[in-house]
């Protein structure tokens, strides 16, 4: 595990630069769009996805985790979603799943509150599998963590939360 800061090449591969200030230095933080790796506005909900710079894997198993994709809501942009990724391929093919989410997700039903898309989306990325067939780890919402939890009988498990 390389903890420190990294860089995109001009292929968008991460490129280890190293620890401490000097490392620092030599990144080009202020390179706003050459970091983006998609943003879209969907409704009143925003789908953003950056180049972190900054290892996120905070194990010693994996590749680093340097892109981060998440889904802010309209009023006090609170991520509804956040999900990591190793590589910029990773990074733009878990975009496009969290975009088409949040556009399934208002097509069914166009006045979904923050919490309901929140709940959607965690439905739609577990349920469908998609990030998994990806090669694409999902990390829940600090807010959809245990103290959002219920047990449901079986039959309700397969409703869609924007069904509710």
């Amino acid at each position: 595990m390389n903890v420190g800061w990294w860089k995109l090449d001009e292929n968008k591969n991460p490129v280890y630069l190293g620890e401490g200030v000097e490392a620092l230095k030599k990144l080009d933080y202020d390179n706003v769009e050459g970091r983006r790796v998609g943003q879209d506005t969907i409704g009143n909900f925003k789908v953003s996805t950056v180049f972190l710079a900054l290892d996120h894997n905070y194990s010693s198993v994996g590749p680093p985790i340097l892109f981060e994709s998440m889904v802010f809501g309209p009023k006090d942009y609170s991520d509804l979603a956040c999900v990591r990724y190793a590589t910029w391929t990773e990074a733009e093919r878990g975009h496009q799943i969290l975009v088409d989410g949040v556009r399934k997700c208002l097509a069914k039903r166009p006045m979904a509150s923050a919490r309901q898309l929140e709940r959607y989306l965690s439905a739609y990325q577990t349920r469908a599998g998609r990030l998994r067939e990806s090669g694409v780890a999902l990390r829940a919402s600090r807010k959809s963590s245990a103290s959002k939890k219920k047990e449901t009988p079986a039959n309700e498990s397969e409703r869609s939360p924007v069904d509710e």
